[in-house]
């Protein structure tokens, strides 16, 4: 994740996923902590804005010393990644491929992580590396393949489906669960049912988040993917994939102007198109 300034960690129970696992953690679980974490991730973002909300009301009645659960674990972050977890982030930067050990069904060869790393190492430098300083850089995640990455045999295998939660933005949101509302009062923050209905018909359809997949067609070809995220977590039906050089203007698209991914709602279509105007289907092209 790309480094900040952050303020020091607050201790467990002043964050709002701390209290979702609180009220979800299953201690008798077969499954590991880190799965078990990642699960109850993807549930937390399918819970939408206000269903998140409920357990940011819990935080606003706990006090320092308020008993948290024996069974609880208090370890799921870093006190670096805690520190963080509050930040409002509006895009997301991840990584998902990082080699194959096997060619697969498709023939093509075995592919080395030292390979992927120099095919990531280019497409950071020619998408990312000139947004880090910028005020509203996304996010970025692309050090952990256990958590972010996605089998992909061949370049066009794995488009996440619309409608569905992308297993990297869950392991994403393992270190940063409260970021994609923050946890600072807000004008939308409301238990009035009535409004919440509302706003919850009004967001069912909009982009909530942009995210940005490095997969291999964005690290073997220079085409990154763009898919903008509800505020449950799923991919909205148009995904775009634009070249490196682009990625810049297409993040402050988005961060400066507040231009989705799908820019006319009405002409929305399932579908995933390259933003290749010009025509030469060379992704690290400047033209």
């Amino acid at each position: 994740m790309v480094a900040r300034s952050v303020r020091n960690a607050p201790p467990f129970g002043f964050q709002p996923f701390d209290h979702f696992i609180m009220d979800k953690w299953d201690p008798f679980s077969t499954l590991s902590q880190k799965v078990q974490h990642k699960a109850l991730v993807a549930v937390w973002i399918s819970l939408g804005r206000y269903g998140r909300n409920v357990y940011f009301g819990r935080v606003m009645t706990w006090f320092r010393d308020s008993v948290v659960p024996k069974h609880i674990p208090q370890d799921l972050l870093t006190s670096k990644q805690q520190a963080q977890n509050g930040e409002l982030y509006c895009a997301y930067w991840i990584r998902t491929w990082y080699g194959s050990e096997d060619g697969g069904s498709g023939g093509s060869g075995p592919v080395t992580r030292a390979t992927a790393d120099a095919c990531y190492d280019r497409l950071y430098r020619k998408a990312i590396l000139d947004i880090q300083n910028e005020q509203n850089e996304p996010a970025i995640f692309d050090d952990d393949p256990e958590s972010f990455g996605m089998v992909q045999h061949s370049r066009e295998q794995y488009i996440p489906p619309a409608g569905t939660v992308p297993s990297a933005l869950a392991g994403a949101f393992m270190r940063v669960s409260d970021s994609f509302d923050g946890i600072g009062l807000a004008k939308w923050r409301s238990d009035d049912s009535e409004m919440i209905a509302k706003e919850e018909e009004r967001l069912e359809n909009i982009q909530y988040v942009l995210v940005l997949l490095a997969d291999r067609e964005a690290c073997e070809r220079g085409w990154g993917l763009f898919l903008g995220i509800t505020h449950t977590g799923q991919v909205m039906p148009l995904r775009v994939r634009t070249k490196a050089c682009n990625t810049r203007d297409q993040v402050n698209q988005w961060l400066g102007l507040g231009n989705p991914v799908d820019v006319i709602p009405e002409d929305r279509q399932n579908k995933m198109i390259y933003d290749d105007l010009m025509g030469d289907s060379d992704g690290w092209s400047e033209r």
